[in-house]
């Protein structure tokens, strides 16, 4: 074959590529019927909630006059106030005889605090009114009575008398505060104007035609749109960044992959899929309630370019990350944050436009606005068409070429990124890389140039390097100087490679010799540009390693066998050895018969159509080499290649390696010494880092070895030392190396060679000395292997990095070998009793002490017990700081003009407006506007009562003439919702200035709120009680279930088999894992009662909790070792009884308090029914109980609900399943 530097087109490398992942969405079925149905899923579903949640549109609303000022809304009304003295008794007298007589009853009360310890046993009868001074006061109404919602309302349509802005009019509200206003006002002037005020008529103000859009349903609709395309971006990064994390990515490369052609093939693949999902996906949208007057084709530019983009931001993010597993996640919690943020711009109608520049980069946020601007076309045009693309907020327009240049600035910033970030494998180029002229014009060097160039500069020869003959000379095809390569590892400085320097020769084979972890492997990956060098310098053929664009040319000649089998899992044989075939440039028409004959000449045609995964570890290394030698390359750098191996594989591969030998380079490490005796025409042994000797197998045993072995087998009548006086008399230097009955072993130095003949004529004249028979042997390779060893082991005693470990893991080490000889101690059959009970104590401490170590260092155990941990106290801290801002957000709402209407000069507001004043009087009304103006209120005039015409306004008045006074009509607007009662306060004030008083009146309006607070508590407790409840029993299978580990390794077997008493096992894990759950249990149920302080510890209740966890913790535990023998079917099975525990706990909690509703009988059968049956149960139904008998101020009744029962149910259930 020919063996010329092989060149091969990207559009190749780039067809096969997506062939590669053709196949392997083929077959990773999966994920890729989630890549596609999830969109589709999401699609449909948004189709189902714009079906339940259309658009309401509502007709234009007259104005709509409400019922006369009604006295009788307030009858039987108990009416409180504080504080008691002779003016707010005076104004209070006026209210209840001279204004509402018969009406209301009075009540006094001396202090604030006092009234509201009365309300908590009032009924909704009751308002209390709190004076400030003699012109200000507050009416507290319970919230059933008067709204308590926010100040502004966004919804403008189908509101009649039922809106919640009338209530203040129909509970008797506006009534009470103008029966106080007048009596203010007579006791400040001596004029009665209760007939006046009484007089005020209320108008719910007009409203225009509107097309009502919930906020809600529209919002989830763009979420989920966003979250549609998230699959593919999604599994497109967890399939590159596995490539990566497995080496595959980097070994292409290796074999010659371009890296466009690496992007290009996942761009195709995607832009492919996305292209007819999009195209799918607008159909539907279009055709469906969700977008149905809209251009099928916008709607299809809008959602391709949008998956493309975010695909694209997908392959942007692989270079940043090293585990497949984060950053998948990381993705999409991406995507669902900026499609928030992009839907807070829209909802935020005042967002600055600036910022809304400063998000564009997200693909998310853009879409997210064109999708909402194509609903806003679809609201109040004809949707989203080609002739509107400039119209709107947010033209759609901009849309599009926003998507457009972030997918095209992803891909490349994803590029830029895979080439400058450090890896863990690969070289990397520097931040500029692209400035350099030297990367746009590569200079190449012919392959004869660079052979002859590389003969300049040899490395000099010294004693542990053997020269190599003449023929040799100028063939250096790989040469390394003073390589060094040092990692960090735990905040230290690790030397894997020293200062290594030899040369490797074209037509020769060398062996890499050494320990596992002497830099072997770290050497070949630096020759094949794996990893760089951290100093010195390595050459293939004149070709820098530490240099991209020159390895990227040595690559071209190079085949390597990684230490691990990479290949594609889920491709077969002959697929991985056809792809790689032309990833490497091999002639199309020539692949089959390559790829055929590396089948023969490896002996696999029999598993050629076999998924790589389902290899055996032998036959992996087989397609491994397979691999490496396609195309018959000029350089093999082969890592252990015949690991794994069966003999006769092993002799397959050498008689390969022999016939490839001549004119190309293999390099090759081992652990086997016959082979590397066998193959290698060169052995270069490293030993810590550093090179010992390179030479051929008769140098290292020459300069190495311990000489000859002279093995001697005597009979019983042997005479030892007239033997070795015999043998001291001819070689004065032989040295006994071992001694038994039947032989003795002495080494022969090199020097006294010519002695051997003598010795061995006396050996046979001296039969009488009793030798049977005796034999010379050279020494072996392996030998000399293990001399080097122990000399490298000499000279390195003082090297910290090499000979010394942290002290924790010294002791750690120390303790599991302690464990394991205790472990391994068998029992006998006739010992005695208390040497049986000792060893059950020190194998039960030594399980307890193994265990304990197990959850020390299973990090991911440890992670999901914290987390849920986490979850806990934050759900708890964030209730905790809802229900405090939620008590301290019930503040008094002073009901002032401000609240509503604009100051003269103001800018307007959404939710301000001018006052519209219509004078129906037929005169001036000069003193009304002057007071308008003193109060600060800017008025806009108005012949008529179509306010619609104006709209949209906060409020109007009509003034009308009632004798010699004005009387009004106060028009509100139904979504200004404190309007009414703020024009009956400005109209009260008017009397006032009317009458000369500059004083004004000043009202608040704060509705008691304890009873809802009271109730939030106990809801919010009630959940905090339910979730600590499913949460601690998703804890322990993630750190009691080690047993299903221990059986899918074999460990208990081997463990009985030693020795180990079953009750010593299963008591040793308890007596740590029973604590921990205390201990946990505990921590969560203190911080529960600590962040609520309104319970009621009854002793006797509590007591029984506390009888009930010292049941449930050892129960729960048991019943975990019992579930861990699931083993054989599930394969996360602590994550698996996790979900499981918690699911049911869950389900129990819904079926009870569902079924309340149904009958207390019936909740309390089931509850009496999961206590005994199931073991998860107990607990929860025994905190919920607890929390219902201790909520303050409960109102019992005995005859229907008694949570006490159920509590002692609860604690005797858990106690039997202990004894049980």
């Amino acid at each position: 074959m020919s063996t010329a530097i092989r060149e091969v087109g990207v559009w190749r490398q780039t067809r096969t590529l997506l062939l590669k992942n053709y196949l392997i969405k083929c077959r990773t079925k999966k994920s890729s019927v989630q890549e596609i149905l999830f969109p589709l899923f999401f699609l449909f579903w948004l189709i189902l909630i714009s079906m339940m949640h259309p658009n309401k549109k509502y007709e234009e609303v007259p104005n709509i006059e409400l019922n006369p000022m009604d006295k009788l809304t307030l009858s039987n009304l108990i009416l409180g106030y504080t504080p008691v003295t002779n003016i707010t008794s005076s104004i209070m007298q006026k209210v209840s005889t001279d204004h509402l007589p018969d009406v209301i009853i009075t009540e006094e009360y001396t202090n604030e605090k006092e009234m509201l310890t009365s309300s908590l046993s009032k009924y909704s009868n009751f308002v209390g009114v709190v004076f400030k001074d003699s012109m200000s006061y507050e009416l507290r109404f319970f919230p059933d009575m008067i709204p308590v919602s926010s100040i502004y309302m966004d919804s403008r349509a189908g509101c009649s008398k039922s809106c919640e802005a009338a209530q203040y009019w129909s509970s008797g509200f506006t009534v009470l505060q103008a029966s106080i206003d007048a009596a203010i006002i007579q006791l400040k002037t001596n004029v009665s104007l209760w007939k006046e005020l009484e007089s005020t008529k209320a108008v719910i103000m007009g409203e225009t035609a509107v097309v009502e859009i919930d906020t809600f349903p529209r919002g989830v609709i763009l979420i989920y749109l966003v979250i549609a395309f998230s699959p593919f971006g999604y599994f497109l990064a967890i399939h590159i960044v596995a490539e990566k994390e497995k080496k595959i990515k980097e070994f292409l490369k290796i074999m010659g992959l371009h890296d466009t052609a690496f992007w290009l093939s996942w761009v195709l693949l995607y832009t492919s899929l996305i292209f007819l999902m999009s195209l799918l996906m607008a159909v539907i949208a279009t055709a469906s309630l969700l977008f149905p007057q809209s251009s099928s084709i916008v709607i299809f530019l809008l959602f391709f370019l949008y998956g493309l983009s975010s695909v694209f931001f997908a392959l942007m993010l692989t270079p940043l990350f090293k585990k497949s597993k984060h950053v998948g996640i990381v993705e999409f919690f991406i995507t669902v944050a900026f499609g928030f943020i992009g839907l807070i711009i829209i909802l935020i109608e005042s967002f600055p436009k600036s910022l809304v520049w400063l998000f564009s980069p997200f693909c998310h946020c853009t879409f997210v606005i064109g999708i909402a601007q194509v609903m806003h076309l679809e609201d109040f045009n004809e949707g989203a068409l080609f002739s509107n693309l400039t119209a709107g907020p947010y033209p759609l327009i901009i849309t599009i070429i926003m998507l457009t240049l972030n997918s095209i600035f992803y891909v490349l910033l994803a590029v830029y990124l895979d080439q400058v970030i450090p890896g863990e494998f690969g070289l990397r180029r520097s931040s500029l890389y692209f400035l350099k002229p030297s990367y746009w014009s590569k200079s190449k060097r012919n392959y004869e140039e660079l052979s002859e160039g590389n003969v300049n500069g040899n490395i000099s020869f010294s004693e542990i390097i053997e020269p190599v003959s003449s023929e040799f000379v100028g063939k250096e095809a790989i040469r390394i100087s003073g390589i060094q390569k040092t990692y960090r590892k735990k905040g230290e400085n690790v030397e894997a490679l020293r200062n290594l320097s030899f040369d490797i020769y074209e037509g020769q084979m060398t062996a890499l010799l050494g320990h596992s972890g002497t830099g072997k492997s770290t050497l070949m990956n630096i020759l094949c540009g794996l990893c760089p060098p951290s100093d010195g310098f390595a050459s293939i053929y004149g070709h820098r390693v530490s240099e991209i664009d020159e390895m990227f040319e040595a690559r071209k000649m190079i085949g390597i066998c990684p230490q691990l089998d990479i290949h594609f899992d889920v491709l077969t044989v002959e697929e991985n050895l056809s792809i790689l075939a032309s990833i490497k440039g091999i002639p199309a028409n020539n692949i089959i018969q390559e790829v055929q004959k590396v089948l023969l000449d490896l002996d696999m045609q029999t598993i050629k159509d076999n998924q790589a995964k389902k290899l055996s570890g032998g036959q992996k290394r087989k397609l491994s080499l397979g691999i490496a030698v396609l195309g018959n390359p000029k350089i093999l750098l082969l890592d252990e290649p015949t690991a794994g191996m069966d003999p006769c594989s092993r002799h397959i591969v050498w008689n390969l390696l022999k016939y490839r030998k001549a004119n190309r380079v293999t390099v090759f490490s081992t652990h086997f010494m016959d082979e590397a005796d066998i193959l290698a025409d060169r052995k270069a042994v490293i030993s810590q880092g550093m090179l010992k000797c390179v030479g051929s197998s008769m140098f290292l045993k020459s300069k190495w070895g311990i000489g000859y072995r002279l093995s001697m087998y005597i009979d019983k009548y042997c005479a030892t030392e007239s033997l070795s006086s015999l043998v001291k008399q001819h070689i004065p230097a032989a040295t006994l190396l071992q001694q038994n009955d039947q032989q003795l072993v002495y080494s022969l130095p090199f020097k006294d060679m010519d002695k051997f003949s003598g010795l061995f004529s006396a050996l046979d004249s001296h039969s009488d000395l009793g030798v049977i028979s005796y034999g010379v042997s050279m020494t072996t390779l392996e030998d000399v292997f293990l001399k080097l060893e122990v000399e490298a082991e000499i000279d390195q005693a003082d090297y910290s990095v090499f000979t010394q470990q942290p002290l924790e893991e010294e002791m750690d080490s120390k303790s599991f070998d302690e464990m394991e000889q205790s472990l391994l101690i068998l029992s006998e059959t006739k010992t005695s009793l208390v040497s049986t009970m000792s060893l059950w104590k020190q194998q039960m401490y030594t399980i307890a002490k193994f265990h304990f170590f197990t959850l020390k260092r299973e990090s991911k155990s440890v992670r999901s017990v914290l987390l849920l941990l986490l979850i806990f106290f934050t759900v708890q801290i964030f209730m905790f700081l809802v229900h405090h801002s939620f008590k301290n957000a019930v503040v008094p709402i002073k009901l002032v003009p401000d609240l509503y209407f604009l100051k003269p000069g103001e800018k307007p507001h959404k939710y301000k407006t001018s006052l519209l004043l219509q004078n129906s009087t037929d005169s001036e009304i000069s003193d009304l506007i002057d007071f308008f103006t003193s109060q600060n209120i800017m008025v806009t005039m108005i012949n008529d009562s179509d306010y619609v015409s104006v709209a949209p306004h906060s409020a109007a008045l009509n003034v009308m003439r009632l004798e010699k006074d004005y009387v009004f009509a106060a028009v509100f607007n139904s979504t200004m919702v404190y309007s009414l009662p703020i024009l009956v306060n400005i109209i009260s004030n008017y009397y006032l200035y009317h009458l000369n008083v500059t004083e004004t009146i000043q009202i608040w309006s704060t509705p008691f709120f304890q009873e809802i607070t009271d109730i939030v508590f106990k809801i919010e407790l009630y959940f905090q009680a339910a979730l600590l409840g499913i949460i601690v029993t998703a804890m322990p299978p993630y750190f009691a279930m080690e047993n299903a580990e221990n059986h899918k390794i074999k460990a208990y077997t081997q463990l009985k088999l030693s020795g180990l008493l079953p009750s010593a096992y299963w008591i040793g894990q308890a007596v740590v894992d029973i604590p921990l759950f205390f201990i946990i249990l505990i921590l969560m149920l203190g911080s529960l009662l600590a962040f609520h302080y309104g319970l009621y510890f009854y002793t006797v209740k509590f007591l029984a909790v506390v009888f009930c966890l010292i049941g449930y913790v050892p129960s729960l535990i048991l019943f975990t070792y019992i579930a861990s023998f699931t083993f054989k079917k599930i394969l996360n099975t602590k994550e698996f009884w996790s979900f499981v525990y918690s699911v049911t706990a869950l389900a129990c909690v819904a079926i009870t308090e569902i079924t309340f509703f149904m009958g207390y009988t019936i909740a309390t059968i089931l509850h009496y029914a999961f206590c005994i049956i199931i073991p998860i149960y107990p607990l929860l139904g025994c905190l919920i109980s607890f929390i219902k008998i201790s909520w303050k101020n409960v109102r019992k009744n005995v005859d229907t609900y008694n949570p006490w029962d159920r509590l002692s149910v609860a604690v005797i259930s858990v106690r039997n399943k202990v004894f049980l």
